[in-house]
């Protein structure tokens, strides 16, 4: 049974510290950074690189809160969500089965 967002900790209210709350998103983004700055990166390409990412963000969740609240678009998600969650699932097993066997 869904929460109402009422009963939710002030910090689970908004999206984006949910966003930067998931363990995930955290190692996704440890991932991005220990491969793209060293430490002879300067200070202009480290604030590029984070200004970047951060108007991706901006752009990615206005752009899905758009769409979320356009009512055909949620009925098309209500009847997709079932077989590309099974898609997703599918390609994970794929891409962990291809990890394991790999060299």
């Amino acid at each position: 049974m869904a929460r109402s967002p009422a009963s939710l900790s002030p910090g689970y209210r908004s999206p984006d510290n949910l966003d930067t709350s998931q363990s995930m998103n955290s190692l996704f983004f440890i991932a991005l950074f220990t491969q793209l700055l060293g430490p002879d990166t300067t200070i202009t390409a480290q604030v590029t690189l984070g200004l970047s990412i951060a108007l991706g963000h901006l752009l990615w969740f206005g752009l899905l809160a758009l769409l979320l609240t356009i009512p055909g678009c949620q009925r098309l998600l209500d009847r997709t969500q079932l077989w590309f969650t099974r898609l997703t699932g599918v390609c994970m097993v794929g891409l962990g089965a291809r990890l394991i066997t790999t060299n």
